[in-house]
């Protein structure tokens, strides 16, 4: 990222853009953002008291340390059942990432996402035909050595995980629990394995009281709603999950609210997920057919799509049919 520094006062000052700048929240401009560099820290100064996020350089690239505010704005749509238009829309704002849709927020590269001292990641973000947006939250922070040799002496502990993962394991489960109504979060140890291979690990997951799938094959069919943390033995770090599955959920009253018969829909998420894959060309055999397409787009879009989608069909193969043929006029010119 090309920079441009000016010495100001003994520090290096650096114009870059910055997703905070010049926010706006409930028609509040919140002000706007430099960044500074002295010798090999960078940090951030704002025209305001409290500093609400926290954007820093690290080794060339940036940081953005999300605040717990930003950290609802991200998770709230989704369980709320928003359109997938406002739920990218949200997440688009809380990143900096302008007309922001799925592929964009789940495969940007321009910085680090960082809360409470843990980097965080996108998977499986994507919109559920007829169910709504579902979600997929990972967070994964190195263990210190000391960390890794009282587990190679002692073990693994919920003591020391709590530890570690206690904070942003509670502020998950509040922005959830203030969002569902009328549940209560239980936990239990399941034994998963890693995607790398066969090698098995404990995890220890949060769901609703009552609503576990004990027939899950994949992680996110244990139940429409998983926190989970445990420590990853082969990447030594430590962990913290969250998923949601829109299937087992509906919204009334302004409240997001477990379904009676949620279990109908404890592997939306899986079934997708294969459903994808098979749609891939390289897998199906054959170019995408209009309803494998359609598929694609709608997890991509949303509901919203639905009735326009013949026409942007159409629209596709009708450029993609003047440009073989103007490929064709200038071969034989």
């Amino acid at each position: 990222m090309d920079l441009d520094f000016r010495r100001v006062s003994g520090t290096i000052q650096s114009d870059f853009p910055c997703p905070l700048r010049s926010q706006h929240v409930d028609g509040r401009e919140l002000g706007h953002c430099r960044c500074y560099r002295s010798r090999s820290r960078f940090f951030l100064a704002t025209n305001f008291k409290i500093i609400s996020a926290l954007k820093l350089i690290h080794f060339g690239m940036l940081v953005n340390e999300l605040t717990t505010y930003e950290l609802e704005r991200i998770i709230k749509p989704v369980i709320q059942l928003q359109p997938m238009s406002r739920v990218c829309s949200e997440i688009g704002e809380v990143l900096g990432i302008p007309e922001a849709n799925r592929e964009k927020i789940q495969e940007q590269k321009k910085f680090r996402l960082r809360y409470k001292g843990f980097d965080l990641h996108f998977y499986n973000f994507r919109w559920l035909r007829g169910r709504g947006p579902t979600i997929h939250l990972n967070f994964t922070c190195p263990a210190t050595k000391w960390q890794m040799r009282r587990i190679a002496w002692l073990g693994e502990s919920h003591k020391l995980m709590d530890k570690v993962c206690g904070e942003v394991v509670q502020d998950l489960k509040s922005v959830c629990l203030e969002e569902i109504a009328n549940i209560k979060l239980t936990s239990t140890d399941i034994t998963a394995h890693f995607w790398t291979g066969n090698e098995e690990f404990r995890y220890r997951v949060r769901y609703p009281n009552s609503a576990f799938n004990h027939d899950w094959k994949q992680t996110c069919d244990a139940s429409p709603l998983l926190i989970g943390d445990n420590y990853a033995t082969a990447t030594r770090n430590w962990c913290i999950n969250l998923m949601f599955n829109p299937g087992g959920f509906v919204r009334k009253d302004g409240k997001t609210i477990l379904r009676d018969n949620w279990l109908e829909y404890a592997y939306d998420i899986s079934k997708s997920s294969d459903a994808a894959v098979a749609r891939m060309p390289y897998f199906s055999g054959h170019s995408s057919t209009f309803e494998e397409w359609s598929e694609d787009m709608i997890s991509d879009l949303g509901n919203e799509v639905i009735r326009s989608l013949p026409s942007i069909w159409q629209e596709i193969h009708r450029e993609r049919n003047q440009h073989e043929g103007d490929k064709g006029i200038s071969r034989q010119s």
